[in-house]
C-alpha cells in the first residue's frame, strides 16, 4: 500500500519507468567503459559515481518496473515522491 502524504493528502500513482530505459540510457555501454568511474572526482580522489557503477556491474540496474507515486494536493510539504519497485 501507498502511504499518505505528509500533509495528509493520498498520493496518487504519476509515472512508470520501464526497464527498456536501460536500452535507451545504454548503460552496457556506460558500464564497459571506465568514463563513469571518472565523472565528479574530487581532489581527494573520492568518486560520486562509484556507487552507481557498482549497482551497475552487479546486476542492480535490473528491476521489472517502478512505480512513481506523489502527492495528489501537490502540496509545498511533500519533496519525495513514494516508488514501488517490482523485481525483475
Amino acid at each position: 500500500t501507498v502511504p499518505n502524504c505528509v500533509c495528509g493528502a493520498k498520493r496518487v500513482f504519476e509515472f512508470q519507468i520501464l526497464p527498456s530505459i536501460l536500452h535507451a540510457l545504454d548503460v552496457d555501454a556506460r558500464a564497459a567503459t571506465t568514463g563513469l568511474g571518472e565523472v565528479d572526482g574530487d581532489d581527494n580522489g573520492n568518486n560520486d559515481n562509484d556507487d552507481v557503477m557498482d549497482l551497475i556491474t552487479t546486476g542492480g540496474m535490473n528491476w521489472g518496473s517502478v512505480a512513481v507515486y506523489s502527492c495528489s494536493e501537490s502540496c509545498d510539504a511533500s519533496r519525495e515522491e513514494y516508488m514501488i519497485v517490482q523485481e525483475a
